[in-house]
């Protein structure tokens, strides 16, 4: 399975295989202040992301030697199929 990213500040689209996978790392962020039109975000601990409601989570995924950074997104396919990947990881 390819999933699709789109990196309009470089004009390609990104046809990723699943398979290559190697690594995905996971942090929380809670919102911390605005400059701009840009919401920044503060890392916290694994307990307070997992416990606190404003938390988000991103992920950096590491895909045939190249690092992906994604936030997470409940309308996106690619995010859900990470989401599912990160439930289902033992």
């Amino acid at each position: 399975m390819f999933f699709k990213i789109r990196r309009p500040e470089d004009r390609i689209e990104l046809l990723v295989n699943v398979a290559q996978i190697s690594k995905i790392e996971v942090w929380y962020a809670i919102p911390s202040h605005v400059e701009g039109n840009q919401l920044h975000h503060e890392r916290v601990s694994l307990d307070e992301g997992l416990n606190n409601p404003e938390a988000l989570r991103f992920y950096n995924v590491f895909v045939a030697g190249e690092s992906i950074f994604l936030a997470a997104d409940p309308n996106s396919k690619l995010l859900n199929r990470i989401e599912e990947i990160y439930k289902n990881a033992i």
